[in-house]
């Protein structure tokens, strides 16, 4: 194999509950990840000589050793004890920074990439350390499957979702700082912890919406008013439940109607990122 293509999917929370402080400093939370069809597509060819990044972003390119793609490569490399030559180019359609999971989704995809195209035999048990070194919630996304997730989130238990709803995501560009929303927010244990939920690793969306709260909106709405505007919009045009994903910026509404999610859609400014999904 000299070239792989592949598709690296964004998440929404469906729910994010913040347990408490961890004496490493990060937090013990559980959430269900739900992976949505919204990808970024990243190119991987060998290349005999050197090493390139592209992407349709100056933003991913004026530092790449931040890039968490380029995390994941340099890992890979350590591990082999050898530079490798290659192209990557991403080409960027999830949002950045706004709690989509989509820097994660790239160094997920970017160690499965190089473990095939490379053959270079590292197993699911070594995938999953480097996935945990890279970042929190980047071991959801070594598998294309929803699920529930514990620890500081790289503890992961596949799930399947029954998804009836339109989704319709909104993100207004706003930048939220995921360490600031961490050092912000008021950690609590549920009376009911999602894991209840699943059933023969099935949860129904309809049984746990009433129970779905997410720890960060509290801080990040007050900071942020237009955010929090926007799921009181979504509310109002007919979603059955909205939320906010991750430490934000993104709002999803979940919609019975499919109409009404569009006409939702089309209701927010046009310098608003949208998107929207039907269910299957």
């Amino acid at each position: 194999m000299k070239r792989a293509f592949m598709k690296s999917p964004a998440k929404i929370n469906l729910g994010l509950n913040i347990l408490n402080k961890r004496e490493d400093g990060f937090h013990n939370i559980e959430t269900i990840s739900y992976q949505i069809q919204l990808c970024d597509n990243i190119t991987f060819e060998k290349n005999e000589e050197t090493f390139s990044f592209t992407a349709n972003s100056e933003a991913l390119t004026s530092d790449i050793e931040g890039n968490l793609i380029i995390k994941a490569l340099r890992l890979v490399e350590a591990h082999i004890g050898k530079k490798l030559s290659l192209q990557i180019d991403l080409q960027k359609n999830i949002p950045i920074g706004a709690g989509l999971g989509g820097g994660s989704s790239n160094a997920a995809i970017t160690l499965i990439a190089l473990n095939e195209l490379f053959s270079l035999e590292m197993n699911d048990a070594t995938l999953d350390a480097f996935a945990a070194k890279l970042g929190s919630d980047v071991n959801m996304f070594l598998k294309h499957f929803s699920s529930y997730a514990t620890g500081r989130g790289e503890v992961v238990r596949q799930i399947n979702i029954d998804m009836p709803y339109t989704i319709l995501l909104i993100n207004p560009g706003i930048h939220v700082s995921t360490p600031w929303a961490y050092k912000n927010c008021v950690p609590s244990v549920p009376e009911v912890p999602l894991e209840y939920f699943i059933i023969n690793n099935t949860i129904s969306i309809k049984s746990v919406l009433p129970f779905l709260k997410n720890d960060f909106e509290n801080n990040v709405f007050a900071a942020f008013p237009e955010i929090r505007n926007i799921k009181d919009s979504l509310l109002e045009q007919g979603a059955v439940f909205a939320q906010m994903s991750g430490s934000g910026s993104s709002v999803f509404g979940l919609f019975e109607s499919s109409v009404d999610a569009e006409r939702a859609m089309e209701s927010f400014p046009e310098e608003y990122f949208s998107y929207i999904e039907f269910p299957e």
